[in-house]
């Protein structure tokens, strides 16, 4: 479409003298120093030459519009046509399953945002050719700081890490060293006098007890830590009389760690207390805590952080047994960790990983985030696709590991495929969004990633989608005439490949534009030939809602279409525009075919919907193009900057008046 017209044409003679001046002194310099002469000889033809210039310049007006608008049509002067908007959505599919989108036909979903009282539905369909989808039973985000763990989101589509909520299944690990041998009974008498010379030292913290078969050959001796317990002496009632509060705190042979205990901050406990680590002594292994108010249980005066034990606790405790009853030192128990009961249920992935001793292994590269994926349905099949958004600059998940149906975790990572990355704008500022693909393997029961921390939200089977849904046409087309020949759309707008770069030259990432490029936009059926796909042959004028048969299209690709020849315009896609730019949560209704599958249940939109451009209206598109330092030629230099610019490389000399 050309533009309106700009209004009065009037070149001033003030305009011409000043870009005069500032040419000369592009030249010469010195001349900025040296005040304007009028009776100067040269100066006084610079003055008649504006003159005439500004004379015929009003003349300009008398021309025709046509005129005016086919002359700046020539130089680009066009009506910006309108730009999709784009984005990522989260499906929540019945069945597991791979949503393909067939060049060659419009896309088999489409989803919407209905209409409110400030806009009509918008329609947005997938970008990418297939998409990897998977149920999701929960998905729970967890925060590592290198000292405790703490839950920070859970959902089923969607995990938006806030808050962290501490964990408290730490506490309860215990270990179990299971000894086997000719007479079960015989060692676990040897293990009951052990641990009986055990109690009797400076490690009060460490509770120990032995169970046995009787007649069996296995014993059993099992170990938790119980802070608590260090200071039944000096309160023997499980109670504080208000008296110095002493608790047996030595370490284990061969190792100089003691549990990370402070004050609590329970109820019960003065504010002036609360936080405060316990003193060492005058003894050594003997830790102190002064004025203390009596009636205070010692098991809520304490906290033990939610951390797990120390991986060499349990050699430790071994070697300690060993020398008391250097009989032990040569059995090799088999040991196993295990948290409280009702850990299996409500965290079944940190028991597996502490259940396997890969703790350390999860943790090794220092805080973390932890996100635990459970799934619905059978194992194996496509991959689990994710969306991780992160701030800028800050990688995609590094690691995954399998939950077996079992119980048990896997001993190697799984891969993470990356797939495409993505900037968006969030209320907190731009944000990238991450797009992996992680493998599901046989007997999958959950799926455990690592990420860095700093992640703010994890998306499950996301999508890129767009707003620039098929019309469906299926006119009859003749080409008449080897040259193009214009043919009016239904819809005004339309999405051509100028459209779609101006779209991608938006700082989405190089991957989310190669994608773009490649989404089919129009298809054309040809009588006894082979049919059209992505404006072969022809060319989209989106800016005048209309396509030219028989032409070339932009990368300069001909398709031989004989007079005569008979063509039928299949589909090509359209746009709200800005329309399109709707908010999170918007994006609430999926339309499929009820055969399709893997059928979708429920589609939202997380994130919002960005890049979505109005057409250009034609106050917009005056301001565009004659504003100053717009592409308005109105001043012979632009002329000739212009026209150089046409021609391309070699010696031209132009000069325009």
């Amino acid at each position: 479409m050309r533009i309106p017209s700009p209004g009065p044409l009037r070149i001033e003679r003030r305009d011409l003298l000043r870009d005069a001046r500032e040419r000369l002194l592009e030249r010469l310099p010195d001349l900025a120093r040296t005040p304007v002469d009028p009776t100067d000889p040269g100066w006084l033809l610079l003055e008649q030459a504006a003159w005439m210039v500004e004379v015929l310049g009003e003349r300009l007006d008398d021309y025709p519009l046509s005129v005016l608008q086919t002359l700046l049509h020539l130089f680009g002067g066009e009506l910006q046509a309108a730009v999709p908007a784009v984005g990522v959505l989260a499906l929540q599919p019945r069945e597991a399953g791979v949503v393909r989108t067939t060049p060659t036909r419009p896309a088999p979903v489409r989803f919407f945002a209905p209409q409110t009282e400030d806009r009509d539905q918008v329609e947005f369909v997938p970008v990418e050719a297939q998409v990897p989808v998977r149920p999701i039973r929960s998905m729970r985000a967890w925060l590592w700081d290198g000292d405790s763990l703490a839950e920070q989101g859970s959902g089923t589509t969607e995990v938006t890490l806030g808050a962290v909520r501490r964990t408290r299944h730490f506490r309860g690990e215990r270990l179990s060293f299971q000894v086997v041998g000719i007479d079960g009974d015989a060692i676990a008498t040897r293990l009951d006098k052990a641990v009986a010379t055990f109690r009797k030292g400076a490690v009060g913290w460490l509770r120990l007890a032995v169970v046995s078969e009787a007649g069996g050959a296995r014993a059993t001796l099992r170990a938790e830590v119980v802070p608590s317990a260090a200071f039944a002496e000096s309160a023997p009632g499980g109670h504080t009389d208000g008296e110095v509060l002493r608790g047996r705190w030595g370490s284990l042979d061969d190792s100089t760690w003691t549990p990370p205990v402070r004050v609590s901050h329970h109820g019960s406990v003065p504010h002036r207390l609360r936080g405060l680590e316990l003193e060492p002594g005058r003894q050594d292994g003997v830790v102190e805590l002064h004025d203390v108010p009596p009636g205070i249980a010692v098991a809520d005066l304490l906290e033990l952080p939610a951390v797990p034990l120390p991986a060499r606790l349990a050699e430790d405790i071994w070697t300690t047994l060993g020398r008391i009853d250097p009989s032990l030192a040569r059995l090799r128990p088999r040991v196993t960790r295990t948290l409280d009961d009702a850990a299996d249920t409500e965290v079944p992935w940190l028991a597996a990983v502490v259940r396997s001793a890969r703790w350390e292994q999860l943790t090794a590269e220092g805080p973390c985030g932890l996100l635990e994926v459970q799934l619905d349905g059978g194992a194996g099949g496509p991959a689990l696709r994710l969306a991780v958004c992160t701030p800028p600059h800050l990688p995609a998940p590094v690691d995954a590991w399998t939950l077996l149906d079992d119980g048990s975790f896997s001993a190697a990572p799984v891969a993470v495929e990356p797939v495409w990355s993505m900037r968006l704008p969030g209320e907190e500022g731009p944000s990238t969004v991450h797009v992996v693909e992680v493998p599901v393997l046989a007997g999958a029961h959950s799926l455990l990633l690592r990420c860095r921390p700093g992640v703010g939200a994890v998306l499950a089977n996301p999508m890129l989608a767009i707003n620039a849904p098929v019309v469906r046409d299926g006119r009859g087309l003749t080409v008449r005439r080897a040259v193009p020949e214009p043919v009016a759309l239904l819809e005004r707008d339309i999405v051509g490949p100028v459209e779609l770069d101006r779209l991608r030259s938006r700082p989405f990432g190089g991957q989310v534009a190669g994608t773009l490029s490649q989404m089919p936009l129009a298809r054309f059926s040809v009588d006894e030939d082979a049919d059209i796909d992505g404006f072969h042959g022809v060319q989209l004028d989106a800016r005048s809602g209309e396509l030219r048969t028989n032409a070339p299209d932009s990368a300069g690709r001909i398709r031989d279409l004989p007079i005569g020849t008979e063509l039928t315009l299949d589909w090509y896609r359209r746009t709200d525009g800005a329309a399109g730019n709707v908010p999170p949560g918007a994006i609430r209704f999926v339309e499929q075919a009820p055969s399709h599958r893997p059928h979708l249940r429920a589609v939202s939109n997380p994130l919002p919907m960005v890049g979505g451009q109005d057409k250009e209206t034609d106050n917009d598109a005056r301001s565009r193009l004659f504003a100053p330092g717009g592409r308005t030629l109105s001043l012979p230099a632009d002329w000739e900057r212009e026209l150089r610019g046409l021609l391309g490389p070699g010696d031209w000399q132009i000069r325009a008046w």
